[in-house]
């Protein structure tokens, strides 16, 4: 992929989309090796599970 589109898709994303919050990449692991090394889990930290919406919003802030 090329830088000159590229930009031009974070153009879009800003200019035309105008979203109030940066887009999030989410990835599915299948196994808990393939995590890296400094991933905090939300049921680990906080003592209880979190939904999907509930971690992606703790992701942006």
């Amino acid at each position: 992929m090329e830088l000159t589109s590229v930009k031009e898709m974070a153009g879009f994303v800003s200019n035309d989309l105008r979203l109030k919050t940066f887009p999030l990449a989410v990835k599915f692991l299948k196994d808990r090796g393939d995590f890296p090394a400094k991933t905090r889990q939300p049921s680990v930290v906080l003592g209880k599970r979190v939904s999907i919406c509930q971690g992606v919003t703790m992701a942006r802030v």
